[in-house]
């Protein structure tokens, strides 16, 4: 049979007198005793996981020493004891003998199926076994067979073809969502776009159309409204150059100074007309070099700032803005505080969504802040907000340091 060929030749007397002790050492081979799952946990992170569930005593022991070295491996004698470890265990490749103790090979694995879809399944029957292949791959959806007796290269062969497929179709199904969601988010950004491109244009037609009628010179004023206009335009325009730079370029880490870069993003928003009044302090401690993608740390620093800038409380007499850097060898954590509007509550969840805009008049585009959750994400950090409406917010930002490969 298939998993005889391991097993030293034994008599039946010997056999029923080992059954108590072997029962209690395949209960550790089938992943049930937690010492030996501990000790295994390590070894298996990241390898696919197999299951078989047989009919004879000795297959825990020959199925773990044909696959030990290249997949975690689970056996279970029954249908029962199986979908325990399927609730447990997050299982590739499933194989059944068609004679199970408590079920018919193919239902189980047809039930199985069905609460775990990507599972590649391997009906393993005897070749005198009155069994349609053609039926049961039809009705219960079977990927690869094996009959008993056969020999362990078409053993092996079969169980890694088939835990080949798992893999495949797992890179399928993440390259389709991502395929969806670019899909998805094309279609908001071309729509977006071409929306908040119209307005800014459509004021300085309106603005030059005004100017042809009137009869007074206002041309200081007229070319302040024109410059509001490009302002405007020119931010769009720079976020989705940022937009595209991001979901396109690789990490490039670089060592960076967080006082300098934090001042320099500050100065590059003057043309926020309200940015003067502000009160604008930044704290780094310690001032020391960091490593990481310079790029992305700058899209995050100026989507955050350009918000706390423009949601400012035009009531308040001392508006401010301060940026607190607290720096480690794992990682450097900022938290960038503002006293303006405040953010609604039903709004804090979906500030990070693609072109999600807020229910004040100062809303900008929707890209700044799902922008810079993205370059968060792309560099390993975290970006987080709290704010209550009326009293502000704090923006706090987690960046990996590259230097430390233990903090990626």
């Amino acid at each position: 049979m298939v998993y005889l060929w391991l097993i030293p030749a034994t008599n039946s007397s010997s056999l029923h007198n080992q059954s108590k002790s072997d029962k209690t050492d395949l209960c550790r081979m089938d992943g049930w005793g937690i010492s030996e799952r501990k000790k295994t946990e390590r070894m298996n992170a990241g390898r696919l996981s197999i299951l078989y569930v047989h009919n004879d005593l000795f297959v825990p022991i020959a199925f773990r020493a044909l696959f030990r070295k290249e997949f975690e491996v689970f056996s279970a004698p029954s249908a029962a004891e199986a979908r325990l470890i399927l609730k447990q265990q997050n299982i590739a490749v499933l194989l059944a003998d068609q004679q199970l103790s408590d079920s018919a090979g193919n239902e189980f694995l047809q039930s199985a199926s069905a609460a775990n879809p990507d599972l590649i399944k391997i009906l393993v029957f005897q070749k005198d076994q009155p069994i349609s292949l053609s039926q049961t791959a039809k009705t219960d959806r079977i990927d690869f067979y094996l009959s008993k007796p056969c020999d362990e290269f078409e053993f092996a062969t079969t169980v890694k073809n088939a835990a080949g497929l798992y893999s495949m179709q797992a890179e399928l199904k993440e390259k389709n969502l991502l395929l969806q969601k670019t899909r998805n988010e094309l279609e908001k950004f071309v729509y977006s776009i071409s929306h908040d491109l119209k307005s800014p244009l459509m004021s300085v037609k309106g603005i030059v159309n005004l100017a042809k009628t009137e009869t007074e010179y206002k041309g200081q004023e007229y070319l302040t409204m024109i410059e509001k206009s490009i302002h405007k335009l020119d931010l769009l325009l720079g976020k989705s150059v940022h937009y595209y730079q991001d979901s396109k370029t690789g990490l490039q880490p670089a060592e960076l100074r967080f006082g300098e870069m934090i001042r320099s993003t500050w100065e590059s928003l003057d043309a926020f007309e309200n940015k003067s009044a502000i009160r604008f302090q930044v704290t780094v401690q310690p001032e020391e070099a960091f490593s990481s993608d310079q790029f992305r740390v700058q899209t995050i620093l100026t989507a955050v700032l350009s918000n706390a800038i423009r949601f400012q409380d035009k009531t308040r007499t001392d508006p401010f803005v301060t940026v607190d850097v607290s720096l480690t060898k794992h990682v450097a954590t900022l938290l960038i505080e503002d006293n303006g509007t405040g953010i609604d509550h039903a709004d804090k969840n979906r500030i990070f969504s693609i072109f999600h805009k807020g229910a004040q008049p100062e809303s900008g585009s929707g890209l700044g802040l799902y922008i810079a959750k993205e370059a968060a994400d792309s560099i390993g950090g975290v970006i987080e907000v709290f704010s209550e409406k009326g009293k502000g917010s704090v923006f706090k930002v987690v960046i990996p340091n590259r230097n430390d490969p233990a903090s990626l």
